[in-house]
């Protein structure tokens, strides 16, 4: 039987999207490595040959952790509990143990949504850096600042994915967009399908004032004029960070250098 029969007889459709994982065993020990073919039932992680996995006895049981592969935004990792199904020389085929394991299958559902499904894929991140009174916006997610972000989908246009972030998922009027001011590439070498390419745009709001939308993931704002106030904010990623700083300490040059404030 070909291998598209068996997919269109399983159970479970398959995502084929890597995830970086971290895997725990008694006997295997622990291992960084990736999950593949997930589903709603489970997944098969890929494990070296030193590691031995066809000496593992199906039905045993093991640990697997969600990592952050993109190192963008903060993202849960939570460590699900698997069961082992089959044991190969190129690795496990593991089933969710629990229903606490669903938020792994959540987490590929998202990136089948955002992302663009391939054996080689490449992610555009946008990021708006709005500003108003030489102020920059950040918004808090997970306990972390970011600047309000999305993926760009295929057949999508940045412009009018950044609009609908700015107005409907924000509340903010009006933005007039200036243009893109960083450019910036994450590759995790571990996984090198969560390749990111990260786009910076500026934007010019005309208010400070914010509608969050109800089923927004952004759970409070706050706008940045002095770079003080930066040591009392956890930044989701060493980049964003970078951003702040960077435009931060050009409106203090801009200021010293005329004497006075200006846009």
């Amino acid at each position: 039987m070909s291998g598209d029969a068996r997919d269109n007889q399983r159970e479970y459709p398959r995502i084929s999207i890597p995830l970086l994982v971290e895997l725990k065993h008694p006997i295997l020990g622990t291992h960084q490595t990736t999950a593949e073919n997930i589903s709603a039932g489970g997944l098969f992680v890929t494990l070296p040959a030193e590691a031995r996995a066809d000496s593992v006895k199906p039905q045993s049981r093991l640990k697997i952790r969600l990592l952050n592969a993109s190192q963008i935004g903060p993202q849960a990792t939570p460590t699900v509990e698997m069961v082992v199904m089959r044991a190969e020389a190129g690795g496990l085929g593991l089933k969710f143990a629990n229903q606490t394991s669903q938020f792994l299958w959540e987490s590929a559902e998202r990136k089948r949504v955002e992302l663009t499904v391939g054996k080689d894929y490449f992610q555009v991140h946008l990021s708006a850096l709005v500003q108003r009174n030489q102020k920059l916006l950040l918004v808090e997610e997970r306990g972390h600042w970011v600047f309000p972000s999305c993926y760009l989908q295929v057949g999508e246009t940045w412009q009018s994915v950044m609009s609908e972030l700015l107005t409907v998922g924000l509340g903010i009027p009006d933005c007039i967009a200036i243009g893109p001011i960083d450019i910036h590439n994450t590759n995790n070498p571990s996984l090198p399908a969560t390749a990111t390419l990260r786009v910076f745009y500026r934007y010019q709001a005309n208010t400070s004032k914010l509608a969050l939308a109800k089923d927004s993931e952004y759970r409070n704002f706050r706008w940045i004029d002095k770079a003080r106030t930066l040591d009392d904010l956890t930044f989701a990623n060493a980049e964003d960070r970078r951003v702040v700083e960077q435009q931060l300490a050009a409106w203090q040059q801009q200021s010293t250098g005329t004497g006075g404030s200006s846009e």
